[in-house]
């Protein structure tokens, strides 16, 4: 079972640009990546540009060999380059308000924005909240507490 997100960055008149991505779209996992490997508006524009993600990887382009059916590892699978498959344009929604309410429209757990002014916006459909304050603290708190649970599981406890 995946849990779908949508990524998108804030445009100079206020509206945002995103596309679908269809793995982990947690805020442990999606969020991290995209804190970690995206937070440069020109990096995140480029994977925008890509169109609709499989799965988010920390890398945009293959240094070998890379398919939809065998991905390289830790590069980023998009539907339309690694499958050929038509239609995965990025969306434009006008405003962050309109980006908020279409989010699980399309059955997106997770939203996430890179805002004009670096930081990041985390619509989470679970909590039924939307992050804006401190969003980048938001999605370490969470990677913290999935490596946390991680180590509990492996210990036995």
């Amino acid at each position: 079972m995946s849990t779908n997100s949508r990524i998108g960055i804030e445009n100079e008149d206020g509206s945002i640009r995103s596309v679908y991505c269809h793995w982990d779209g947690y805020i442990a996992a999606v969020g991290y990546t995209l804190l970690l490997n995206y937070s440069d508006r020109k990096v995140l524009g480029d994977l925008i540009d890509l169109g609709n993600i499989s799965s988010l990887g920390k890398n945009l382009y293959p240094k070998g060999d890379h398919t939809f059916e065998s991905p390289e590892d830790d590069v980023t699978v998009f539907y339309g380059r690694d499958r050929n498959e038509s239609d995965q344009s990025a969306e434009i929604s006008p405003s962050l308000v309109e980006f908020v309410a279409e989010v699980g429209e399309g059955g997106e757990e997770f939203g996430y924005v890179l805002r004009r002014d670096g930081t990041w916006t985390i619509v989470d459909r679970y909590a039924d909240k939307v992050i804006e304050e401190n969003g980048d603290d938001e999605i370490v708190l969470a990677r913290a507490e999935l490596i946390r649970n991680v180590r509990r599981t492996q210990l036995g406890g």
